[in-house]
Formats: C-alpha cells, structure tokens, sequence
C-alpha cells in the first residue's frame, strides 16, 4: 500500500466488516476450527469413495509426518514458553522459587492428567479393535531377523 505495508488496508476493511462478529474477535479459534471441519469432511468423503490401499497409505503417510514435525515441535516449545514465562513475571529472587515450583508442578499436574486422559480414552474407545493388519512381508523380516540370528551365533 501507500504507507509501505504489505497490503492495502483501506481495501480490505470492507471485507473485514462483512465477517461475522466471532471471526473478528478470534479469527485463530475461527480458522483453527474451519481447519478442523474441512478434515472431518475430507476424511468422510475419502472413507466413503472406498480408497486404494495406496491412497490409504498416502494420507496415511502425510498424517505421520504432521504428526512427527508437532511432537518435534512441542517439547521444545512448552519449555521455552514455560522459562520465558517464569522470568518475566518477575526479577526479583524472593518469590521466584516459590513461583517456579508453582509452576513446575502445575505443568506436572496437567501433563499426568493429560496422560491420565488419552489412556481412559484408549481403554473406552479401544481403537484399532477389530481391525487388522497386513501381514505380507513381516514373515520375510521374520526370516530375515532369523538368519542373521543364526549367523551371528555360528560367528561366535
């Protein structure tokens, strides 16, 4: 635009005014959700056309990966946020072991119940129950392992 932003804001407050009052006010909770409603309605229609084995294992792998990249992301990130946060709601030492046990305990807390949560969902909900796996190509490994097994044995 004229003041050297990265777009021209006169242009788009009209487009901005149109949108509901939520989307306004959270427009990450908004578009978080929106995210979540087009994958629902993905995944139906995927299920629905009777995928390949092949289209399975394609999303299948793309669902592994955004998985991986979170959980590399996370750990890190609670951290960070947790020290940054620890250290700037005050300088002074006489409060700060208080607070960062506060804190470290809170964090222990919700993490146990976290876990406590995700194994009361598994043992409800037993998912993977029912179904099974293909099993072309394990009995090769089997045999694999076997034979490099007794290789090593015959070694030594």
């Amino acid at each position: 635009g004229a003041g050297g932003g990265c777009c021209d804001c006169a242009r788009l407050a009209p487009l901005a005014r149109r949108l509901p009052r939520f989307v306004r006010a959270d427009p990450l909770l908004s578009f978080t959700l929106l995210g979540v409603a087009a994958g629902v309605s993905l995944g139906a229609a995927l299920r629905a056309g009777d995928p390949s084995d092949e289209t399975i294992e394609l999303v299948g792998f793309l669902g592994e990966l955004m998985l991986r990249s979170l959980k590399m992301v996370v750990a890190p990130l609670i951290a960070g946020s947790i020290v940054t946060g620890v250290t700037n709601l005050s300088s002074s030492g006489a409060g700060m072991g208080t607070l960062v046990w506060a804190t470290l305990s809170f964090y222990a807390l919700s993490t146990g119940a976290a876990v406590a949560l995700g194994c009361a969902c598994v043992a409800l909900l037993r998912p993977g129950v029912g179904r099974s796996l293909p099993s072309e190509g394990c009995d090769r490994a089997d045999d694999a392992v076997a034979e490099h097994a007794a290789e090593a044995a015959a070694a030594a």
